[in-house]
């Protein structure tokens, strides 16, 4: 006998043939995409290292899905969903792997990278910050996950990233936090020179001061991102938003905390905050 809800709702058949119609229309989907990307290889008539990167249309994919999102599956559910989809027709488009820092918690950054990338991308750990951004440089096809708690055995791993051709951050992971978390990310995702300019909410500086770190801590606040001190100077990573160098540079100067050796590391999109107020790092989802 056949189950029914309550007020002769639709029978457990009946269900289950409604889910697999709607399995079917997903794949179908997902197979149409597919097409779109093979397509979108030949407009472009490149698959070199870095071609297929978007950090900025990747966030707002993010956003979109987390405005959007309703009902009983966990936002975290779906955001991984959309980031497998994502790395994988990134990968189809050019293929790369993905290294990461393993002097710190292995077993949380294997977990984020695999919930960022899937399991389709290569993953592999390597010693500390230095070495991943080695690779991403000389590879030209690895992305890295540095991560952000520290402390760094290898020094102000930032610095290694200024130059013009040097790779950059390009995003902070997780993008979604609710807000009981901490406000900071677990890891800064470094990418290859890309072949666009990213759009980004934040621009990332490293500067050098001769002040303690206590001191940039304070003036700055969660502007801070970063610091490793070392004798009478502090190596800074620092989140900018609409203020230019010599501004900067003057401001802090004002207060005491002479910046010096200023450089452009990367620039990264806001995440979303669910449940929590908005920082420099993270947007409220409303």
């Amino acid at each position: 006998m056949a189950l029914t809800g309550e007020g002769g709702g639709r029978t457990l058949a009946e269900l289950r043939a409604e889910i697999d119609r709607i399995d079917a229309a997903m794949h179908g989907l997902l197979i149409e995409r597919s097409a779109v990307i093979d397509e979108l290889i030949s407009v472009k008539g490149t698959t070199a290292p870095g071609a297929a990167f978007r950090p900025a249309r990747e966030a707002d994919m993010i956003r979109r899905l987390a405005a959007r999102h309703r009902g009983a599956l966990p936002l975290a559910t779906a955001e991984h969903i959309w980031r497998v989809i994502i790395a994988t027709f990134t990968h189809m488009q050019s293929a790369f792997e993905v290294v990461f820092d393993g002097s710190g918690d292995v077993e949380a950054m294997r977990d984020l990278a695999r919930f960022q990338f899937g399991f389709d991308v290569s993953l592999t750990r390597l010693a500390d910050a230095a070495a991943v951004i080695e690779t991403v440089a000389t590879t030209g096809a690895a992305l890295g996950l540095v991560g952000a708690g520290g402390p760094y055995r290898e020094g102000a791993w930032w610095r290694a990233l200024a130059g013009a051709t040097r790779p950059k951050i390009m995003a902070a992971i997780p993008f979604i936090r609710r807000g009981a978390e901490p406000p900071r990310p677990l890891a800064f995702v470094v990418f290859p020179r890309l072949a666009d300019a990213p759009v980004a909410d934040l621009r990332l500086v490293a500067a050098r001061s001769t002040g303690e770190a206590g001191a940039a801590g304070r003036f700055f606040g969660e502007a801070l991102l970063l610091a490793w001190q070392q004798g009478a100077e502090t190596e800074l990573l620092l989140g900018v938003e609409g203020e230019d160098d010599t501004t900067l540079a003057k401001r802090a100067a004002a207060a005491g905390l002479p910046l010096g050796d200023l450089a452009d590391v990367g620039a990264i999109a806001k995440g979303v905050v669910i449940d929590g107020p908005a920082s420099l790092l993270y947007q409220s989802a409303g």
